[in-house]
């Protein structure tokens, strides 16, 4: 396990209930991107996605951004706060992270202290979330590709 690993599951036990996450592979998640966007060799192509939202992040200020981000992806698709997402990293971490978009909203700056690209997955309608290494975060809705 890495160390990123070891930290997030210490801080996720410490925060939520012990049944409010669990622990999954990543590899069926990093599939389900690869069929509903379009892929790059660095992710997911976000300017190949047509209902898509953007910002850059100013690190100074990136757990407000962030929030600020979120609150702007829950007005325009409110039925996201009822999901479960998966959260995982393309590069330190090991694992994927399942919980309710409700506590991903509450902890989401512990997934971001990672520098690695991070993505979220809602369960229910493979719609993504992308906060990238290079401190930009994106939100799509999916749509089927032949990557």
């Amino acid at each position: 396990m890495s160390q990123y690993d070891d930290d997030l599951q210490k801080t996720l036990s410490k925060m939520l209930d012990k049944n409010d996450f669990r622990i999954v592979d990543p590899n069926p998640y990093f599939q389900r991107i690869e069929k509903y966007f379009p892929i790059s060799n660095n992710g997911i192509e976000w300017s190949l996605v047509q209902n898509r939202l953007f910002e850059a992040v100013k690190l100074n200020n990136r757990n407000h951004e962030v929030s600020k981000f979120i609150n702007e992806v829950l007005l325009n698709y409110p039925d996201l706060k009822k999901e479960t997402v998966t959260v995982i990293g393309d590069d330190l971490t090991e694992f994927g992270y399942e919980l309710s978009f409700k506590h991903f909203i509450n902890c989401f700056e512990k997934f971001l202290e990672v520098p690695q690209h991070i993505y979220v997955i809602f369960n229910d309608s493979n719609a993504c979330m992308n906060y990238t290494f290079e401190d930009d975060i994106y939100f799509g809705m999916p749509t089927i590709y032949d990557n």
